[in-house]
């Protein structure tokens, strides 16, 4: 959806414009949307139900299709962006102000985003405190750059981040529990536990690229190249 509105707006002068109009429109829509389908009651589907469902619910559409307007305004608004982004240096007023803002919002309004669980809590609030996050990291990174002893490390999690999104619920929710047998200490597990499912996942990132079988069904086409180039 987010490639037909960019091709659909090439050639118009006022692109930036449009593009943030309809990604506002998207998001509007977006929100009611990833509602409609979550936790729908599946027990009439009968057979089908029973195969498909076990908690008899509808956990959203298949292949997350109830977020494609959230995500494509998202999508679209990193579009918009893009080069302020690659040039983006490290302010501190503006960076100071953005996170006032952001902590006053979370204080007073205390609203959130989840779309794994289908929440956005408002619709003005969630997105503005989003977008006030991303902007806080963005920044935040853009500052560590001048630090080669953060960065190094930072650079090779973000290198492997497609891994640590695949594997670090399950290795997280794994090692807590095990902690939480030993110790009732749950800061200090969640922790250690966030720690693991980072440093599992990039292991499991160094394995994959040290089998050749394993690359061909694992890493991405070109980081596949670029891999399989090396050797």
């Amino acid at each position: 959806l987010a490639m037909k509105v960019l091709k659909m707006t090439a050639m118009l002068r006022s692109r930036g414009f449009w593009i943030g109009i309809i990604s506002g429109l998207f998001l509007l829509l977006g929100i009611p949307f990833i509602r409609l389908f979550w936790l729908l009651d599946t027990r009439a589907l009968g057979p089908l139900d029973r195969l498909l469902f076990t908690t008899h619910q509808l956990p959203g559409l298949p292949f997350s299709l109830d977020l494609i307007f959230i995500s494509s305004a998202l999508i679209l608004l990193g579009f918009l962006f893009r080069n302020k982004v690659k040039v983006m240096r490290f302010h501190f007023p503006s960076f100071w102000t953005a996170l006032m803002l952001f902590a006053t919002l979370h204080i007073v309004f205390d609203e959130t985003i989840d779309l794994n669980m289908r929440l956005v809590s408002h619709p003005i609030v969630s997105p503005l405190q989003a977008i006030l996050g991303i902007y806080l990291v963005l920044s935040a990174s853009a500052g560590l750059q001048r630090f080669s002893k953060l960065s190094r490390p930072l650079i090779s999690i973000g290198a492997g981040s497609l891994f640590i999104l695949i594997f670090h619920t399950f290795v997280q929710e794994k090692v807590f529990i095990l902690l939480l047998r030993w110790s009732h200490a749950s800061h200090l597990s969640a922790i250690v536990s966030f720690v693991a499912a980072i440093g599992v996942s990039l292991w499991l990132l160094n394995l994959v690229k040290r089998k050749r079988s394993l690359s061909l069904l694992l890493l991405p086409y070109k980081a596949r190249l670029n891999h399989l180039a090396k050797q």
